[in-house]
């Protein structure tokens, strides 16, 4: 198979640092229980997203971890089996960050597309969607219900999609879609998923931590 059918799927994710990770939600519940919600989210993409993903999808699929900070990449290598490869996070705000991780994958990749670790109900269905949808398309989206969006894939490095985007914005999908469109740029859109980042998104989504109780 060639690598120009091969979908890159980068992962824009902090090691489990107490203090540092989830603190919307440690707001409610301590930093200690919220790094453990945290863990377990990046667990589960570990184990059950790449391995439904890998089962869907075949050789067409490999994953990356673009990863804040540089210094942990030896411990996510040791502790997050499923990833072919690790890569540091570039300086800069989001778009420079999300721009910079899909050349790089793009530069070994036919298609490309970056998700978060906050989406605890994306499936290897949303991964096989994209890979399908960017045979015909631009530009894939996956929405989220807080007006920002888990997935972004693509087949060529779009730089409009990134700069003058207001980040973690509830406003970030939808500036995103105008861009797109400013650009004559085809879109596809995902199914809406909710993020995880207070308590009340617990109501939204059907994944429970193991770490403990919510």
């Amino acid at each position: 198979m060639s690598s120009s059918d091969i979908l890159g799927i980068g992962l824009m994710a902090r090691a489990a640092e107490v203090g540092k990770v989830k603190t919307r939600l440690a707001a409610s519940i301590g930093d200690a229980k919220a790094t453990a919600v945290y863990r377990d989210l990046l667990s589960n993409i570990s184990s059950e997203l790449i391995g439904a993903t890998k089962q869907l999808c075949g050789s067409r699929v490999e994953f990356c971890w673009f990863a804040d900070p540089a210094e942990s990449i030896p411990q996510l290598r040791e502790d997050y089996k499923g990833f072919e490869s690790f890569a540091p996070q570039v300086s800069g705000d989001l778009g420079v960050r999300m721009q910079q991780a899909l050349e790089t994958l793009l530069g070994q990749f036919g298609f490309a597309a970056l998700i978060g670790a906050d989406i605890p109900d994306i499936s290897a269905k949303h991964i096989n969607a994209t890979l399908a949808a960017l045979e015909e398309t631009d530009v894939v989206l996956g929405p989220t219900f807080d007006g920002g969006y888990y997935l972004i894939g693509m087949k060529r490095v779009h730089h409009e999609l990134f700069t003058g985007i207001p980040w973690s914005s509830t406003n970030t999908f939808e500036e995103t879609i105008s861009a797109c469109e400013d650009a004559n740029l085809s879109y596809h859109l995902l199914e809406t998923l909710s993020d995880l980042d207070v308590v009340a998104d617990f109501e939204h989504i059907k994944w429970r931590p193991s770490s403990f109780e919510i």
